[in-house]
């Protein structure tokens, strides 16, 4: 979701968290629904906030860099790919 200054603006909300034993729950409110069946937990390391996300930390970090546009528009275009090899095919 975006703002009129076309800022991205994060949805949030409120869930209950309760323990049974050692671990803990989260309600994840419809909203919120995810599709995978598991997901990856880090914490936020400048803020100390817990992050439930479907994607690895490293892919979230490049599909944000994408979408704020922090590449310029020559990223990548006089790279030194090589030549391609040709192969057997399988």
């Amino acid at each position: 979701m975006m703002n009129s200054r076309g800022k991205i603006m994060v949805q949030t909300g409120k869930t209950t968290v309760f323990a049974r034993g050692l671990e803990q729950h989260v309600i994840i409110p419809d909203e919120y629904q995810m599709s995978a069946d598991e997901v990856y937990v880090c914490r936020d390391p400048r803020t100390g906030d817990l992050i439930l996300s479907e994607l690895p930390v490293v892919w979230r970090a490049f599909f944000a860099a994408l979408e704020e546009d922090r590449f310029p528009d020559d990223f990548l275009e006089d790279r030194a790919q090589g030549i391609n090899e040709s192969r057997e095919e399988l």
